[in-house]
């Protein structure tokens, strides 16, 4: 279980990722500088075709676009750090992944634990793609 001050500075870490990434994308539509190698979900390359890449890249956004458009970056990765911590906190069930029984959630603990295998989730994420991908093929799309 995490402690109250390790959970806080968690949730505003979260909160400040959120925002740096929506406005770090944000900022990328219609620079020029935009890249294949810059966006990396999902782990297929390319990500974007050089149409799409272009298409981007051609973009000339208002101040007011822009601050919509990063609103709604920020928005959608809020909504998937929702979606996670309903499930971490036993209030929403596994979607695509296949579980058997009750789902009891996920206990976070401070600290590394002193166990023979740890796995990093910041490493795990983009190896699970492929997982998510072949059991996504025969899902119908969720909205909410």
């Amino acid at each position: 279980m995490l402690d109250e001050r390790t959970l806080k500075a968690l949730l505003i870490e979260t909160h400040y990722w959120i925002d740096d990434v929506a406005s770090k994308s944000a900022d990328q539509i219609g620079s020029g500088e935009l890249d294949h190698g810059d966006i990396v979900y999902p782990p297929e390359y390319p990500v974007l075709t050089d149409e799409e890449l272009e298409a981007l890249r051609s973009l000339r956004l208002t101040d007011v676009q822009r601050s919509a458009i990063q609103k709604l970056i920020a928005d959608a990765a809020a909504n998937a750090f929702f979606c996670v911590y309903s499930l971490m906190d036993a209030v929403g069930d596994p979607v695509l992944a296949p579980w058997d029984g009750l789902w009891l959630g996920v206990d976070l603990t401070s600290g590394i634990p002193k166990v023979p295998y740890f796995p990093f989730m910041h490493d795990e994420l983009l190896d699970s793609y492929w997982d998510f991908k072949r059991l996504r093929e025969n899902q119908p799309r969720t909205t909410g």
